[in-house]
């Protein structure tokens, strides 16, 4: 049985495994963030903002040219 890559991610998220991402002072708003999210979980109004549609796939972290968007530490953001 294979199990689902997103429902693993929702139920991580959901019990805290998994830490909630945030976007730092680096974030110039140039939209590569937002391009690149399958979830349409990033919006740019000025800065990227992250809504709760985020499963925490990573793939903004990766594609940010600003290296703007991190993980939250546990508790809150880093």
């Amino acid at each position: 049985m294979q199990l689902n890559y997103d429902f693993l991610l929702l139920i991580f998220t959901d019990f805290g495994c998994i830490h909630k991402m945030y976007v730092n002072s680096n974030c110039v708003g140039c939209s590569q963030c937002m391009a690149f999210c399958k979830y349409e979980a990033i919006s740019v109004f000025g800065k990227a903002v992250i809504s709760e549609k985020c499963v925490n796939c990573r793939f903004c972290v990766s594609y940010c040219p600003m290296k703007a968007i991190e993980v939250a530490s546990k508790g809150g953001m880093s």
